[in-house]
């Protein structure tokens, strides 16, 4: 298990950055996979560290953004619904 105290300021940076990405981005294609990606690994790092509620949260938006940029059978897609389920096991 990663340290919390070690992650967390890094956690909070990186959703001050997505915020940033998100105003720039403006509907650019290869930005919203970029922040489906950031979601991802925000979804990670929380998971990791216990945090089942805020991993959902954030894996559930690059879900969204990749279903309506990527094909259904893309890797990604497949990838975060696995990470979801695996976040349900865990949370029951």
């Amino acid at each position: 298990m990663i340290r919390c105290n070690f992650v967390l300021p890094h956690v909070n940076n990186a959703t001050i950055n997505l915020s940033t990405l998100m105003y720039r981005s403006s509907g650019c294609k290869s930005s919203s996979f970029l922040l489906a990606t950031s979601y991802n690994n925000i979804g990670w790092v929380y998971s990791n560290i216990g945090d089942y509620s805020k991993a959902h949260s954030y894996y559930e938006r690059a879900l969204d953004i990749w279903q309506r940029a990527l094909p259904p059978n893309h890797p990604s897609i497949r990838d975060v619904k696995e990470s979801i389920e695996i976040l349900k096991r865990k949370c029951k």
